[in-house]
């Protein structure tokens, strides 16, 4: 071969793997997401390090129960043996609200979801960031029984724009 062909080869390799990584695919998820009826949560608590003013962990807990049984895809049962995924809800350094979900049957780790704990100047403003964070974990919970690409991740957008900022000054 000589150094014109390869030369060639190597260009239309790297033309078609630029195109192929800007297409955005759909990937599957988990099928237990979608496919389960039955939840169980339990509460792993919050470090030493995190110091907390209020008993956050029982009300993400109660806030988490609720937003579950408000959004109807999936049952909340009270024992590991009779729900088809497992949650475990922990409060983590940072203030992140993680919410990981594994398989009961087979223990496997499925997903971890976070949600950033806002910081709060008195107790109402903590207990709605507790219900926020809430909502947002049962949200990213539907979005993986229901996966779909964003749509501005449909058309991606060119290179000027991504090295530039997309034009904002």
């Amino acid at each position: 071969m000589n150094l014109r062909n390869v030369l060639a080869a190597s260009a239309l390799t790297i033309a078609v793997s630029a195109t192929v990584a800007q297409t955005p695919v759909a990937v599957p998820m988990p099928s237990q997401f979608a496919t389960a009826k039955t939840i169980f949560v339990a509460y792993a608590g919050v470090p030493r390090d995190v110091s907390l003013a209020f008993p956050a962990g029982q009300l993400i807990y109660i806030d988490l129960q609720n937003a579950l049984t408000a959004n109807q895809r999936y049952s909340v049962v009270t024992k590991p043996a009779d729900a088809e995924l497992s949650a475990r809800l922990s409060i983590e350094p940072g203030l992140l609200v993680r919410l990981a979900v594994f398989d009961t049957k087979t223990g496997m780790l499925l997903w971890t979801v976070e949600e950033p704990l806002d910081l709060a100047t008195t107790k109402a403003h903590a207990l709605n960031n507790l219900n926020l964070a809430s909502l947002s974990l049962v949200n990213d919970l539907e979005s993986l029984a229901a996966p779909k690409l964003p749509d501005d991740l449909s058309t991606p957008p060119n290179k000027k724009q991504r090295l530039s900022g997309g034009g904002k000054k």
